[in-house]
């Protein structure tokens, strides 16, 4: 600390600040996707992602996601996958990329299961979509989009978080 000088006080976000922090939580959490459209002229499109239970974590697993806009399904747009775990990479681990369809879905099967990118030890807790726009399809250009959802394991009867993965051998 410089001689003299007095540290600032902290401010503290306002009422109205943390009301809408909270908000943006909720809905995030919900699977709704969040979109950013900070280019003008561009359409705002929701991404939607459902939670996927599995009953091994290293047998093939199905991820989709659901791309739309005010107008409907987006078709031929590229979808990016990531496989999201605690004690690893924040932001996730590539998983695969796929195309919406007409109905605009995006899917990609990961034949070694959720477990198959991620480090050993490392725990599966979900997976993310993101919707990066590039160029006009169809005479509109779409804003980015992401979603999360939950992955989690079936335990008998029950579901619960995943294992952690194995060291090898």
């Amino acid at each position: 600390m410089l001689s003299g000088v007095e540290p600032r006080p902290q401010r503290r976000a306002s009422r109205r600040t943390m009301r809408a922090l909270v908000g943006l939580a909720v809905i995030v959490g919900l699977g709704g996707g969040t979109s950013g459209c900070s280019y003008p002229g561009c359409t705002e499109p929701t991404l939607s992602a459902e939670p996927v239970v599995v009953d091994d974590p290293s047998t093939p697993v199905t991820l989709s996601v659901r791309l739309a806009d005010d107008d409907g399904p987006v078709s031929g747009r590229k979808v990016t996958f990531f496989i999201l775990t605690r004690g690893g990479d924040a932001t996730g681990v590539r998983a695969g990329q796929a195309e919406t369809d007409a109905d605009g879905v995006a899917s990609i099967t990961r034949e070694d299961g959720v477990n198959g990118p991620v480090l050993p030890d490392e725990t599966v807790h979900g997976y993310k979509a993101e919707f990066s726009a590039l160029g006009t399809v169809d005479g509109k250009t779409h804003c980015p989009a992401e979603v999360e959802a939950p992955v989690s394991c079936r335990v008998g009867a029950d579901e619960g978080a995943c294992e952690p993965k194995p060291f090898p051998g």
